[in-house]
């Protein structure tokens, strides 16, 4: 594992470690799982949210596969932020005088956009199409519960769009205590 080479990139905040074994010829069979574990600690590695790792394409029509390992060395099909990551890393390595990038995942071949900078914005942007929405899955048991706060009660939804995720309702975000209510 020593000698691997990463870039360090971040999507919307979200931070993740690239690893492209394409160029280096390492194996996806390196224990990505423990490794992701061990750098995405923040104090003891180089600290990040996740590693994407870039693969071969699987798809006739894909640039490269991207692998998501969260931090805590859990794999999960997909991540939005991390899939605008690796388009902008495919189209800056491997395809540069293209603005549009395939990528496969878990979850199927995902389109991206890379949007140069302009006037307006001094940093690139990428556009992805992600899958459509799943309200109903073997993830979810229940849509429309009531998630038990400390001192609160809110409606949520749940939504896949890759990965789960839980959408709560409130009457006006600039006015509800995000960060004091959902600190934890």
């Amino acid at each position: 594992e020593k000698g691997i080479q990463y870039t360090k990139m971040h999507g919307a905040g979200n931070d993740f470690i690239i690893i492209d074994i394409i160029k280096q010829d390492k194996t996806p069979e390196i224990g990505w799982n423990e490794y992701a574990a061990r750098v995405c600690q923040q104090k003891f590695g180089v600290g990040a949210d996740g590693i994407l790792v870039v693969e071969s394409p699987t798809t006739s029509i894909g640039d490269a596969y991207m692998r998501v390992i969260n931090s805590d060395g859990s794999q999960v099909d997909m991540c939005g932020n991390g899939l605008r990551c690796v388009a902008l890393y495919i189209r800056d390595h491997y395809r540069p005088k293209h603005l549009d990038v395939q990528i496969d995942s878990a979850v199927g071949c995902l389109s991206a956009t890379v949007i140069p900078p302009n006037d307006q914005q001094r940093l690139f942007n990428v556009k992805v199409m992600m899958n459509i929405p799943l309200f109903e899955s073997e993830y979810i048991e229940e849509l429309g519960q009531v998630v038990l706060l400390p001192d609160i009660d809110v409606e949520y939804a749940a939504v896949i769009v890759g990965v789960p995720h839980c959408v709560i309702f409130v009457q006006d975000v600039d006015k509800y205590p995000v960060e004091e209510v959902f600190s934890n």
